[in-house]
């Protein structure tokens, strides 16, 4: 082990590991492309509580600026090398945090702080709702309105001048209005303002875009620094920012599947199922670039995600092999 990894272990185990997570979630929190000033200034307090904070923030960070080697080939095979021999290894306390260590000489710990596993730590504090990993949540109001919250979701309900407004902080949020609604409701993003008309619809926030898609009735959208508003009508969806709204296209009806914990693929690339099945597993998926374009269409479940890649093992010619809890690999079967 040259200095720099033995420097490296010795700063880990010297923090809590219950610290270090937190230090990953904000790095993650910061790296989103979401994070304004009350995000800076929360997480600059969270340093500034104590020594072992900045101590666990800088080893983070130092981590992470090795993001760039990870994202290479070459590179992700040597971190699949080299989680799988930590597989051998007891997982006690001090086996967890030398991992982190030793993985971050090839960047691979950046995993903790930029795959957005865990449910965002600001979110999860300030949100009046909100959800982890994998988990769905529903809710039901007086007037029949029911909302769901996807995975990694958090939101603020608030009672306006306008009327009822749900403020979408993280995540995803499918609303269908009740028959008996006496006030106007609206979803806000950073982005701009949607005000439905009696309808279904769903809202996810994309970094710096928001996606919205009308299953029923017509929805009203008026991005944030626009004068202009549109209407988006039942069975199209759209993709808009803060000063423009792209192209309307076709609701894309298995993107709904989710609120009934299904993952509904109708002939996409793995790499985008991986990259949607990601959002519900509690761990990394690290997929071989050989496999990106591989073809598939089929129903799996999103609240036993081990279960779904059995499946695409079944269906595929792929193996899929889990280092450690956090890392799981799918490559080639020959």
């Amino acid at each position: 082990m040259n200095k720099a990894n033995a420097s490296s272990e010795h700063n880990s185990q010297e923090i809590p590991y219950d610290v270090l997570e937190s230090a990953a979630e904000w790095f993650a929190e910061l790296r989103d492309g979401e994070a304004d000033k009350t995000v800076l200034m929360s997480w600059q307090n969270w340093i500034n509580q104590s020594p072992v904070h900045r101590k666990a923030w800088e080893f983070i960070a130092n981590v992470g600026q090795e993001i760039h080697v990870f994202e290479t080939t070459n590179t992700k095979q040597l971190a699949s090398e080299v989680l799988d021999k930590q597989q051998k290894v007891s997982l006690n306390r001090r086996n967890v945090l030398f991992g982190i260590a030793v993985l971050g000489s090839v960047g691979v710990a950046s995993l903790f702080v930029t795959s957005n596993k865990s449910s965002s730590l600001l979110t999860s504090l300030t949100a009046d709702q909100s959800t982890r990993t994998g988990e769905v949540l529903s809710n039901v109001q007086g007037d029949g309105t029911r909302f769901w919250l996807n995975t990694q979701t958090g939101i603020n309900i608030n009672q306006t001048q306008y009327g009822q407004q749900f403020e979408l902080l993280k995540g995803e949020l499918l609303i269908k209005t009740g028959s008996t609604k006496k006030q106007p409701i609206e979803v806000i993003t950073s982005h701009g303002r949607i005000r439905p008309i009696g309808t279904e619809f769903a809202v996810r926030r994309y970094g710096e875009k928001t996606l919205l898609v009308v299953y029923d009735g017509s929805v009203e959208i008026a991005p944030s620094e626009s004068y202009h508003s549109q209407i988006i009508n039942a069975g199209e969806q759209v993709v808009f920012t803060s000063t423009t709204v792209d192209l309307v296209q076709a609701a894309d009806p298995a993107r709904r599947a989710w609120i009934d914990g299904i993952l509904l693929a109708q002939n996409i690339t793995l790499a985008d199922l991986v990259s949607e099945l990601s959002r519900y597993h509690k761990g990394y998926i690290n997929l071989s670039p050989q496999l990106s374009n591989v073809v598939v269409a089929g129903t799996f479940p999103l609240d036993d995600t081990q279960l779904t890649l059995q499946m695409l093992a079944d269906i595929l010619p792929i193996k899929v092999n889990t280092a450690l809890p956090f890392w799981t690999s799918i490559q080639p079967a020959t």
